[in-house]
């Protein structure tokens, strides 16, 4: 993983210099560039994706997202099955029918 983060940095570097001596209408590309190249060396240097530095300070982080391998971090499901929430209620009015 160093040697990705510094391969990286080592881009990094020189897509600046490029920018540099770049004609005008080629530097709205290469900032694009930098700027891929910065959240990459963020992610990799700190483990996490940079727009989440919100959401990971909160506690329940992991109850909300799950790491899909080839996606990425992926938001669980906010469904609820009416089934379910019908069920629990039928459960609740016998509880307390039986006391």
């Amino acid at each position: 993983m160093q040697q990705l983060l510094r391969e990286y940095k080592e881009a990094l570097k020189e897509t600046r210099k490029l920018k540099e001596n770049a004609p005008e209408e080629d530097t709205k590309i290469i900032n694009g560039m930098i700027s891929n190249l910065e959240y990459i060396i963020k992610w990799l240097e700190t483990g996490w994706p940079p727009k989440y530095k919100r959401i990971r300070k909160t506690k329940y982080y992991y109850h909300d997202y799950y790491w899909e391998d080839e996606i990425g971090f992926v938001k669980k499901s906010t469904y609820k099955d009416p089934f379910e929430e019908v069920e629990k209620r039928i459960d609740a009015e016998r509880m307390k029918k039986n006391g």
